[in-house]
């Protein structure tokens, strides 16, 4: 059986970043999918250090390859 498709909003994606468990429980076991637009807006959030950034660029490139 294929799994769930999900699109994903920016803001639910900095609450799981952030280490909200209520949104990893939402998308587990879900095929997510992040807009183009998503993307930009995650990688410009301002609330981000260089090192936080660099694990949601990585986070990203890994949802592409295997989304």
């Amino acid at each position: 059986m294929a799994a769930e498709r999900l699109l994903a909003d920016t803001n639910a994606l900095i609450h799981q970043l952030g280490g909200d468990p209520r949104v990893g429980e939402l998308l587990k076991g879900k095929k997510v999918h992040i807009s183009f637009v998503t993307q930009i807006e995650l990688l410009s959030w301002a609330g981000y250090m260089a090192k936080e950034r660099a694990v949601v660029a990585e986070q990203l490139l890994w949802t592409q390859a295997n989304g």
